[in-house]
């Protein structure tokens, strides 16, 4: 696939752009990226038993047997297409099709595992159905996280090999969308169709004056927040779930349970990444985009108290 720019988006819309990759613009370079913090290094190769709905022709059982190697070869095309549409109602939704023999078939994930040997379920499950398209992903490996953009940056100045997939942060969007560095997905994802028709808002919420950057295929939660109950009964502490339940959960009752524990024996209140949820959970980003300009919501009423909030956990210990 010939790349010149990298695009950042869900992992399964590579299953919904099998048969699609060669209806792209040639100039256009389309691939995909990953929004997932699910996956797991574990090495599991979940790919060797991939139906292949690509096969070349029947291999000959009885090499002796020209007469049936002969039958076999001149059949050979009759029988592969016959084997494809069996194969294709069998393995993968009728939606999607599969990529034309011929085509480029190999997507490149820029990333710092092999999905290949990946032991998450659902990236075993989209392999497959991948490859059952009559497609490969092959992983361009980096050494930081840290790296990611600088690297992808060089590549995408100097001309050299961009990925067609990677990672999508949290910052991916919308910083490096606005810089460029991606492309949209719309060219190869219907998000319109039923088939996305679950996920279309989310998706717009990744987009920019109509151009989509992301094709989400579920919504879950990304932070909790976790305490022991058996250290919160020991200290006489309230219950954050107790208090939640009867509708007195909020910053300062969230506050004084933290003061509570802190001040026995010198416990720390809160650890962990908590300050991105915080901002998340009062439902205002600090940046916002309403399909045309990006807001900076930093003074706004609802901002402001988080800030003083997180202020204040820092400036008390």
């Amino acid at each position: 696939m010939k790349r010149t720019i990298a695009l950042a988006a869900t992992f399964t819309l590579l299953l919904t752009s099998c048969g699609q990759i060669a209806e792209t613009d040639e100039n256009s370079n389309v691939g995909a990226g990953m929004q997932s913090d699910n996956l797991r290094s574990d090495a599991d190769n979940g790919t060797s038993e991939t139906a292949d709905s690509t096969a070349s022709p029947e291999r000959v059982t009885d090499a002796e047997d020209e007469t049936s190697q002969n039958e076999n070869e001149e059949s050979s095309e009759t029988d592969n297409s016959s084997e494809n549409d069996g194969k294709r109602h069998k393995t993968i939704p009728d939606t999607v099709t599969l990529i034309p023999d011929g085509e480029e078939n190999e997507l490149v994930f820029f990333g710092n595992i092999d999905l290949n040997e990946s032991d998450d379920p659902a990236v075993k499950v989209q392999l497959k159905l991948f490859e059952a398209c009559g497609g490969t992903v092959k992983t361009d490996r980096y050494y930081s996280s840290n790296d990611r953009y600088d690297e992808l940056a060089m590549r995408i100045i100097s001309g050299g090999d961009v990925p067609d997939m990677m990672w999508m942060d949290n910052y991916t969007f919308p910083a490096y969308a606005v810089k460029e560095f991606f492309q949209p997905v719309d060219s190869i994802v219907d998000l319109d169709s039923d088939l996305w028709a679950e996920t279309k808002s989310t998706a717009d919420l990744y987009s920019i004056n109509g151009s989509h950057y992301a094709a989400p295929i579920s919504v879950t939660p990304t932070a909790l927040l976790l305490y022991r109950k058996d250290i919160v009964e020991n200290y006489g502490l309230a219950d954050p779930y107790e208090l939640y339940l009867n509708g007195e959960w909020n910053r300062d009752s969230f506050y004084s349970v933290m003061e509570d524990f802190c001040t026995q024996d010198g416990h720390y209140g809160i650890n962990g990444y908590f300050s991105d949820p915080l901002f998340r959970a009062e439902g205002l980003p600090i940046v916002s985009y309403d399909g045309s300009e990006f807001k900076n919501n930093m003074n706004n009423e609802r901002v402001i108290p988080i800030v003083d909030f997180l202020y204040d956990i820092k400036d008390n210990g």
